[in-house]
């Protein structure tokens, strides 16, 4: 879903009416890559085409979990703190200048570079076995910032007052 290179969801080019669609896109990526975006090319659209059959069809052949990473060469996984990220690809990031306003080592301009990102996993209990269960299951959602803790209500059919914060 999320990495240094941008993340995987959605570019704001292909979703302009999306407000949120412009965040930590790497497009730059195109530029020295010969990539074009396309729609099919990202999980907003996979997400939106597997509801779409299972409206129509009964099924959804897309169930996805999600995950990210750092996919850095640093040795530091998980560090997504950008006030102190040091940049993914040791001398080749050059300077701090460089990954801010230059490009980083013939690949993407700095700006669009990020620190990456780290996998939650929604898990019934905190062991191997559980977390094991609960990524199989695609208990996963993705952060590109700091740990979060989500609170999830999501399902098929549930009423609108599930949620047990809203519950009178």
């Amino acid at each position: 879903m999320m990495q240094i290179k941008g993340n995987s969801e959605v570019v704001a080019s292909l979703w302009p009416a999306d407000e949120f669609a412009n965040f930590e896109n790497a497009e730059s990526l195109a530029t020295y890559s010969d990539r074009t975006f396309q729609k099919e090319n990202f999980v907003r659209w996979a997400v939106t085409k597997g509801l779409d059959y299972e409206d129509k069809l009964g099924a959804n052949p897309w169930k996805l979990g999600f995950v990210g990473g750092t996919d850095n060469h640093a040795g530091t996984p998980s560090d997504v703190t950008e006030s102190t990220y040091n940049g993914s690809h040791g001398v080749a990031d050059g300077t701090v200048q460089d990954r801010r306003e230059g490009e980083i080592d013939g690949w993407v301009k700095g700006p669009d570079a990020s620190p990456g990102s780290i996998t939650g996993v929604w898990a019934t209990k905190n062991t191997r076995g559980g977390i094991y269960d609960a990524m199989r299951a695609r208990e996963t959602f993705v952060t590109s910032g700091p740990r979060i803790k989500p609170r999830f209500f999501g399902g098929v059919g549930l009423a609108e007052n599930d949620d047990p914060v809203r519950m009178v």
